[in-house]
C-alpha cells in the first residue's frame, strides 16, 4: 500500500500471511536456520564440505531467493522514496547509514545493510523455536508450570500481561534462559580479527573460533544437575542473573543483535503459554513429543500431547497443544 504524507511518498509494506511469496519467504529462512543451528563438524573441519556440497548449494539458492525478495518487495521501494533527513522506520536508517556517518558510526556496505535487514527478518525462526522450546518444558515440568503459575497470580493477577512486567517476574522470566541453555543451540563461528593470544593458545588472524555451547551450558563444573530443568538456577535476590559463562547470544561487537527482540517478543508467551496449558492439563496421562521423536510423560486426568515441528520440509502445521479426555 503506498500513500502520500506532504510532498513525499511513504511505503506501508504488509504481507498477507497467505501470500505465496511471503510464506516462501518464510520457509526459505526456516530451512537456512535449521541446517546452520545443526553444529556439524564441517562447521570446524573445513574439509567435510566436499560431504554436503549438495546442501550448501541449496542453502546458497535459498539465500538467493531471499536477497531478491528483500530487494524487490522492500529495499527498492525505500530507496525511490526515501528522505535521508526524516528517517522512516528500520530500513530507511540502514540505507541512511550507508550514505552518512552518524554519532561516531562508521558507514556500512550495502552487504552489510541487507545482512542486518535479513537477520532481523529471519529473526522470527529463532523466535519461534525458542518459544515451542519453553512452553515443552514447561508442560513437561508441572512444577515449573505450578511455580510460574504462582508468580503470575501474585504479581500480575486478572490484568493483562505486558512488558512491563518482566522484572518483577524473575522465574517466568528465568524459564526462556533456561529453555535456552537445554536446547545449548550452536553458535554461529567467528573468525579472528588479529593475531592474539587465547589461554595461552596463539590464534592468528583469519582462525575460526568456534565456542563449545554446549560445554558452557551442561558442564557439572559449572551447573548443578545440568541435565534438569531449573528456572530458578538464574533467580538471585529477586533478580534474575545470568553467570558469565552463559553465552547464548555469543559475546562481544558480533554477538546476536536480535537477543533483545527473542527476549521482548517471547516473554508474554511464556506466561500465556504456561497458564493455557495448566488449564489443559488439569490431570491425567500427559505425552508430549518433539522433532526428533523423544517422549515423555507424567500421570494428570486428561490425555494430551504437545507437539513440536520437526525436520525440513516435515509437516509444520501441527496443533501447538491437544487435548482428549481418557477412555473410560
Amino acid at each position: 500500500m503506498v500513500s502520500k504524507e506532504g510532498h513525499r511518498s511513504k511505503i506501508i509494506k504488509k504481507f498477507d500471511i497467505n501470500e505465496p511469496k511471503f510464506q516462501k519467504l518464510v520457509r526459505n529462512f526456516d530451512e537456512i536456520f535449521w541446517d546452520i543451528n545443526q553444529g556439524y563438524a564441517m562447521d570446524f573441519i573445513g574439509w567435510l564440505k566436499v560431504f554436503r556440497l549438495g546442501t550448501i548449494s541449496t542453502l546458497k539458492r535459498l539465500s538467493v531467493d531471499i536477497r531478491q525478495f528483500i530487494n524487490d518487495e522492500i529495499i527498492n521501494g525505500h530507496k525511490d522514496s526515501i528522505d535521508y533527513e526524516n528517517p522512516r522506520d528500520f530500513v530507511d536508517m540502514l540505507l541512511k547509514r550507508m550514505k552518512t556517518e552518524e554519532g561516531g558510526h562508521e558507514q556500512i556496505s550495502e552487504v552489510t545493510a541487507l545482512y542486518e535487514l535479513e537477520d532481523f527478518i529471519g529473526g522470527h525462526s529463532a523466535v519461534g523455536n525458542i518459544i515451542m522450546q519453553t512452553i515443552t518444558q514447561i508442560a513437561r515440568n508441572p512444577e515449573v508450570m505450578a511455580k510460574i503459575q504462582e508468580e503470575l497470580d501474585s504479581q500480575v493477577g486478572d490484568r493483562q500481561l505486558s512488558l512491563d512486567d518482566r522484572t518483577s517476574l524473575p522465574y517466568t522470566e528465568s524459564t526462556m534462559y533456561e529453555a535456552l541453555r537445554i536446547c545449548s543451540s550452536p553458535i554461529v563461528p567467528h573468525v579472528a580479527s588479529c593475531d592474539s593470544n587465547v589461554g595461552g593458545y596463539d590464534v592468528r588472524k583469519g582462525t575460526m573460533v568456534f565456542i563449545n555451547n554446549y560445554e558452557l551450558n551442561m558442564s557439572p563444573q559449572l551447573w548443578s544437575e545440568p541435565e534438569r530443568f531449573d528456572p530458578a538456577r538464574f533467580v538471585r535476590g529477586g533478580k534474575v542473573v545470568k553467570p558469565p559463562h552463559f553465552l547464548p547470544f555469543s559475546t562481544g561487537k558480533r554477538s546476536c543483535m536480535g537477543s533483545k527482540m527473542l527476549t521482548n517478543v517471547t516473554f508474554p508467551h511464556r506466561g500465556h503459554g504456561a497458564v493455557k496449558i495448566r488449564r489443559a492439563l488439569p490431570r491425567g496421562r500427559c505425552q508430549l513429543a518433539d522433532g526428533g521423536g523423544t517422549h515423555a510423560s507424567r500421570q494428570s486426568g486428561s490425555a494430551c500431547r504437545l507437539v513440536q515441528a520437526g525436520l525440513p520440509g516435515a509437516d509444520r502445521s501441527v496443533d501447538i497443544l491437544s487435548v482428549s479426555q481418557p477412555e473410560t
